[in-house]
């Protein structure tokens, strides 16, 4: 799907304007659409001043078809503006970038030189190392792991590993650690952190909280960075590629090879040159004050795509039907799929920015002409909607269609935002009947006095105010007694959580210790448990640590020590359920040839479809088959194929005493859920343990980092704890 979003740089704006089904697309392609969509948002108010896509192919492709002699270029005139000689920069995604940036830093094939000196990958993890080996605990990077260095194919499309990598504290790491052979290499991450930082200010605290200047809002077009830009980063660039140029005795292809790639080079003075410029006219418009350069990002649209594989569930690849039923749901109501904390974007928190952050919200007040006008219910009067300038994603700007010439690129205010339309009530200092009027405060009743002026002089005003206070003391009691009385039902019940909670999850000091060695550095190919006819080496033990998915070996040596404790429960393989789709029933009969499965009280089948783990059980005591997953598939026609093994394999043993057909199949809903897309593993071992216990399900997704070390520590010790 192609979809082009609108986003707002100066308020909450993220719009999916429109999308069209593709296979296959080339620039080309793309050309007609996105001038079609400038010239719809141009004439129904917006000022569009930016295109933002990421380093594909097809994008690049667009940006060429607008150049000039071969020459690339950053901008290109708006030919749809009414008013006055506008440009259309062009943005190379800013989060992009740096994956681009890191993964040409340790690409083995490369071997990045810049001044005389290489800039190596080896560096970064010889101090790895060094830092972990460390005899006293105390760590130079204590943020830096394994899955920062080792990079899977996963790992290579997390931003957040990237930026992390890319920082201030690495380069000051590299020079305490390298010396002179890694100063070039500290530069590198430090040049670029720089650059992230410049294109990447989210909020107004960040940069004094991480006392990191480069991450202030921009306040000025006269700004210190803009300068650092254009005067040091592009200068930097420039001398790289020329030094390179210069070396005698390498051929192009091997030049080539000692810079990062020509795509993201283009990518970062491209938007660089945008950047400078936008920031520039931005500071030219009336009531500009600060500018967000976080607002060029394109994380709104890949948490929209996430949101998209979210609502499908376990299905990530959504049918064209589905995607626009999704897009319409999603544009309704934002707030319908929360942050996908897996992912590119990794959930980023939201935060809300102020226009006037250092001066507190003003307090509404009714007025004694209309107690039910929109300022006394806090919401903006028509007249008290402020006036902005604004620019989208495909980034533009809402026209103000005033008559006031002096708001000329304003945009207004988002209507539909109610948690930032906090306007100063109209001046009521010339009513007399508004000054003894209180704000009724409808969460605590402790409250209900403190905006109440001077009410001994108008006895009604003291009564009524007296009245509200008494109502929210009676309703305070009542939610209180029922608080209470569910209490007691539910001690009453045995229903509390914890009262038969059997899972140890405190370590002391040696497990921890144990948990560390299995899941630090160390030889891969070692093997640290062996069971179950299963060697468990080092890297099959990575696999529990955050994020990643768990694999076969370590769910088969999970459900094998499940069976071992609990006799009446037998765990199939995880390769059982695939071999019975492929080649039936035939294909899995001789797995179970010495074991009657009739015998049991519980069957644990793990299921895997599509890179998801599920769990189906077949419960000899109550009579029916179940199905679990962790992110609310439904997959009914996994328990008729399991039916039509039992019966099959009923007719081959003999054991005539059930009749499958009628056994009925439970999907259960209502169980923990996975707030991510790696986590399926570990769920559905904690769904077999917890019925082979006969316990309820106790573990949320908060607790995933804790099972999964614990989960080492029981695979180390070979039995559940």
């Amino acid at each position: 799907m192609l979809v082009f979003m609108v986003r707002g740089l100066f308020q909450k704006l993220n719009y999916p304007y429109t999308q069209f089904a593709c296979s296959k697309l080339s620039g080309d392609q793309i050309f007609d659409p996105v001038w079609e969509a400038v010239s719809r948002l141009e004439r129904i108010g917006f000022y569009v001043l930016t295109l933002t896509c990421d380093g594909a192919s097809p994008n690049r492709r667009l940006w060429k078809l607008h150049e000039k002699d071969k020459e690339p270029v950053n901008k290109v005139l708006n030919v749809f503006a009414s008013e006055g000689t506008r440009y259309l920069y062009f943005i190379s995604d800013p989060p992009h970038l740096v994956k681009t940036i890191r993964n040409s830093w340790c690409n083995h094939k490369r071997n990045l030189w810049c001044n005389g000196k290489c800039i190596s990958w080896g560096h970064l993890v010889k101090l790895y190392l060094q830092d972990t080996k460390t005899a006293l605990g105390l760590r130079l990077l204590p943020t830096l792991k394994f899955e920062h260095i080792y990079l899977s194919t996963f790992s290579k499309m997390r931003v957040d590993l990237a930026a992390q990598v890319l920082s201030e504290s690495v380069a000051l790491a590299l020079e305490f650690t390298g010396g002179e052979e890694a100063s070039e290499t500290a530069k590198f991450a430090r040049m670029f952190d720089k650059f992230f930082d410049c294109l990447n200010v989210t909020n107004f605290s960040c940069g004094k909280k991480k006392r990191k200047p480069f991450q202030d809002p921009y306040r000025s077009k006269d700004d210190f960075r803009l300068k650092w830009l254009e005067e040091e980063f592009l200068p930097y660039l420039k001398q790289w590629e020329e030094g390179v140029a210069k070396r005698k005795g390498f051929s192009a292809q091997q030049k080539a090879l000692m810079l990062i790639t020509r795509e993201t080079r283009l990518g970062i003075t491209t938007t660089v040159k945008s950047f400078l410029e936008l920031v520039q006219y931005l500071f030219t418009l009336p009531g500009v004050k600060y500018f967000l350069s976080e607002r060029l990002s394109q994380d709104p649209l890949e948490q929209f795509f996430g949101c998209q594989r979210q609502r499908g569930a376990t299905h990530e690849c959504p049918n064209v039907q589905q995607f626009c039923k999704n897009t319409q749901a999603l544009r309704v109501i934002n707030s319908m799929c929360g942050n996908v904390p897996k992912g590119n974007c990794r959930g980023k928190a939201k935060v809300i920015n102020w226009e006037k952050e250092n001066q507190p919200i003003p307090k509404c007040h009714k007025t004694a002409d209309n107690p039910h006008s929109k300022s006394s219910r806090g919401l903006p009067s028509d007249n008290q909607h402020q006036k902005r300038s604004d620019s989208l994603q495909f980034h533009g700007a809402a026209r103000n269609q005033s008559d006031n010439p002096q708001s000329h690129g304003a945009a207004q205010k988002n209507q539909f935002d109610s948690s930032q339309s906090h306007d100063t009530a109209q001046n009521q200092s010339d009513n007399p009947q508004s000054h003894g009027a209180a704000q009724k405060n409808q969460f605590d009743s402790s409250q209900s006095h403190d905006t109440a002026q001077n009410q001994s002089d108008n006895p009604q005003c003291h009564g009524a105010a007296q009245k509200r206070s008494d109502e929210n003391h009676k309703r305070k009691q009542h939610k209180e007694s029922i608080a209470l009385v569910t209490e007691i039902k539910e001690i009453s019940t045995k229903t509390v959580l914890h009262s038969s909670r059997k899972m140890k999850l405190f370590h002391s000091n040696s497990q921890e210790q144990m948990i560390g060695n299995a899941l630090g550095s160390g030889p891969p190919d070692q093997v640290l448990s062996s069971s179950y006819h299963i060697g468990l080496k080092r890297e099959d033990f990575r696999v529990l640590r955050n994020p990643e998915w768990l694999n076969d070996k370590v769910i088969n040596f999970y459900f094998s020590m499940i069976a071992e404790r609990d006799t009446s429960a037998y765990a199939f393989s995880t390769f059982f359920y695939t071999k019975l789709l492929s080649v039936g029933y035939n294909g899995v009969s001789h797995w179970i040839k010495g074991v009657n499965i009739f015998n049991m009280r519980l069957l644990l089948i793990p299921i895997h479809r599509s890179s998801h783990w599920c769990l189906a059980t077949v419960d000899f005591s109550q009579k029916h088959l179940c199905y679990y997953d962790s992110l609310k598939g439904n997959d009914s026609h996994c328990l008729q194929v399991l039916k039509g093994f039992l019966e099959q394999e009923s007719i081959t043993k003999n054991c005539n005493s059930h009749n499958f057909t009628k056994w009925p199949t439970v999907i259960y809903q209502d169980i923990p859920q996975q707030r991510n897309h790696s986590d399926c593993g570990v769920f559905m071992c904690m769904y077999a343990r917890h019925l082979s216990e006969n316990n309820p399900f106790y573990f949320t997704q908060d607790d995933m980092p804790i099972i999964r070390r614990h989960m080492v520590l029981e695979l180390l010790e070979k039995k559940l704890l």
